[in-house]
């Protein structure tokens, strides 16, 4: 294990950095807040903050940095290569690319996991914002928050080919100068996500998302993005007991307000009378994901709701938050704070 004292680190030495395929724990001793890693890259002068390129496992962790000021053509935040790294307690931000992936780019067989991160404020020129992946893998995002990310396609996310998962994943307020203002997904797939509050120039291809190559979605909400329609559907894609505002054809989906908590601060938790609590399948979740994006039990009865989703109960919500109380254990918190 390396930690890494408090304060901003810049310059040489300080980007493009490789663990080169060991099993190490990198992490800062005080969480992102206060341990900054700047690559202070320019278009004249470019960097990516962490490249992954030695074959790591997820035995190899990088936990509680804020990696930002990378500036590549693919991956100026965190270009994972090849290798099956986990990144957590991580804000990535302020990471601008030429083409793919400004905040992360994952490519070929790699498996990263990235966990509770929060992915904000990086651009693409192209394609995927805050995250792009063409992998033949299945990358995990787990309790992340994707936000504020901008691009030509897919402001926030872009997937090709694979099953790069998002799961308890809130997507929010990202932008696309033509479609997929959230999310363009070709193969990737979500479970209890919440997309919200994304747009694209060209809505009629989707200002939440243009789904394509057998993508997925399941037990999340789709609502409150715009202009237009909020999900394209090349032809392939499958959504399962999810809101989608306006409707959408599947198995448990519905069309009624999901009664966000306060939605224009960001707080897209929801209301103890929302149609989205009791209303998931359980089928449908993922395995392993045993709570929600605050760290809260995932499979909680709320005993004055009537049951409308797939048993055997209790039946989990749509969307990344579950309508569990505050007081009960959490899984999500930073391990550095």
């Amino acid at each position: 294990m390396v930690v890494v004292a408090a304060g901003t680190y810049t310059g040489a030495g300080n980007r493009d950095l490789n663990l080169m395929g060991k099993a190490i724990t990198l992490r800062s001793a005080s969480g992102p807040g206060t341990c900054i890693i700047n690559a202070q890259a320019t278009v004249n002068d470019q960097h990516s903050v962490f490249v992954i390129s030695g074959g790591e496992t997820r035995a190899t962790v990088i936990d509680g940095f804020t990696i930002t000021g990378g500036y590549s053509f693919n991956g100026a935040g965190v270009y994972v290569a090849h290798g099956d790294v986990t990144v957590q307690n991580c804000v990535i931000t302020g990471n601008d690319c030429a083409c793919w992936g400004g905040g992360v780019y994952v490519e070929s067989a790699s498996q990263p996991r990235f966990v509770n991160c929060r992915i904000v404020g990086n651009t693409s020129t192209d394609e995927g914002g805050g995250v792009f992946t063409v992998a033949s893998g299945s990358p995990v995002f787990e309790g992340c928050v994707i936000s504020n990310n901008s691009a030509r396609i897919g402001g926030g996310i872009c997937t090709f080919w694979g099953t790069t998962r998002f799961v308890d994943c809130i997507v929010a307020s990202n932008t696309a100068e033509y479609y997929a203002g959230g999310a363009y997904l070709w193969g990737g797939e979500m479970s209890n996500c919440t997309v919200a509050g994304n747009s694209g120039n060209m809505w009629e291809y989707g200002s939440a998302a243009y789904l394509g190559g057998n993508a997925a979605i399941s037990n999340s909400i789709i609502w409150g993005n715009g202009p237009g329609s909020q999900l394209y559907d090349g032809g392939t894609a499958t959504v399962r007991y999810s809101i989608v505002e306006g409707g959408f054809v599947g198995v448990g989906n519905r069309a009624d307000d999901p009664r966000f908590v306060d939605p224009l601060a960001g707080d897209f938790r929801v209301s103890r009378t929302s149609p989205a609590i009791d209303a998931g399948s359980n089928l449908l979740v993922f395995p392993g994901n045993t709570h929600d994006i605050a760290g809260r039990p995932r499979f909680y009865d709320e005993q004055l709701v009537v049951d409308s989703g797939q048993g055997p109960g209790p039946i989990v919500d749509m969307g990344a938050f579950e309508s569990a109380p505050l007081f009960m254990p959490s899984r999500r918190q930073p391990s550095q704070r």
